[in-house]
């Protein structure tokens, strides 16, 4: 008598790979050639970085988020075929915001998202609310854990030879 063979399939512990992405970014000034990236692959031709106290604005001219889901959704980058042919984007680089900032705010297109890392690790629900903010893209991030002399070291660092003005 033959028993029926067990069958296991591969799967993931959602809850635990949230609270620990932000192992991925080994420093938090990653954060900045992230946006940068995101900027350029948007479509911009400048991003402009606004330190004022404990918050950082990045703002860039690009073609704007259509889709809010894409940017907390690991894995699923939202880039069009063409980019992810020649690009690969991974959809794990935007994650990096949410371990920088206590609070963080995307407005694009006349909508906008707020949204904490605890709202993304619990996957609680995140309101898409109107935004007087047109333009391609803008990310506030607030009460962030780095200081100004980190980010402009680092935007130093990354801007060197990047492919758009910042």
């Amino acid at each position: 008598m033959n028993a029926a063979a067990e069958k296991i399939t591969a799967s993931i512990n959602e809850g635990r790979m949230l609270s620990h992405l932000k192992n991925f970014f080994s420093k938090t000034s990653t954060v900045l050639s992230e946006c940068m990236q995101n900027a350029r692959r948007a479509g911009a031709t400048q991003v402009e970085f606004a330190h004022i106290g404990t918050t950082l604005s990045i703002t860039d001219n690009g073609c704007g988020v259509t889709n809010f889901k894409d940017l907390i959704t690991l894995a699923g980058s939202g880039w069009s075929e063409e980019m992810m042919s020649s690009e690969q984007p991974f959809g794990v680089g935007f994650f990096s915001v949410c371990f920088v900032a206590e609070k963080i705010c995307v407005e694009s297109k006349g909508k906008q998202i707020s949204f904490s890392a605890e709202d993304v690790i619990e996957k609680h629900p995140i309101n898409i609310v109107p935004s007087s903010f047109i333009g391609g893209t803008r990310i506030t991030l607030t009460d962030i854990k780095m200081d100004g002399k980190e980010i402009e070291d680092a935007l130093k660092k990354y801007a060197t030879g990047f492919a758009i003005p910042v």
